[in-house]
């Protein structure tokens, strides 16, 4: 279940890129109306030919086999519709983090690194060292 999931989103994901790289200058609603119907097409013909392999399982006699059977393929259902109600989203709002500048969604040091605030840049034009916690004797 894991690996068709990861299998999904990697195919989601590749859409949405090459959708991208078709539209540079589109809109996020643009791009992903172009990739994810195709996207949402191929997630959904793996996700059924698996869920209809653990579903014809259940007409096994045995009764262990036949819930283990419907419990895959109810979970291959339902890893289906996780994907299309949480992947796309995510892609959708990741393009949109990427279009306002940023870079990286994930990671952003500028709280403690990068950009300083207005008060602290006018600090240091009038001479004044800022200290963190403390003053500084030379």
């Amino acid at each position: 279940v894991f690996a068709l999931g990861a299998d999904d989103v990697f195919v989601a994901v590749d859409k949405w890129k090459n959708a991208r790289g078709e539209l540079p200058h589109g809109t996020t609603a643009q791009v992903a109306a172009l990739a994810l119907p195709d996207a949402a097409y191929a997630m959904l013909l793996t996700s059924v030919t698996t869920a209809v392999a653990f579903f014809g399982t259940a007409i096994c006699p045995v009764g262990p086999i036949v819930c283990f059977a419907v419990f895959c393929g109810l979970l291959i259902t339902f890893d289906y519709m996780m994907n299309i109600f949480l992947v796309f989203p995510a892609l959708c709002l990741y393009d949109k983090w990427l279009g306002a500048g940023r870079k990286n969604c994930f990671i952003s040091f500028d709280w403690c690194c990068g950009k300083k605030t207005e008060e602290e840049n006018d600090d240091n034009d009038n001479g004044q060292e800022t200290t963190h916690g403390s003053s500084a004797v030379s």
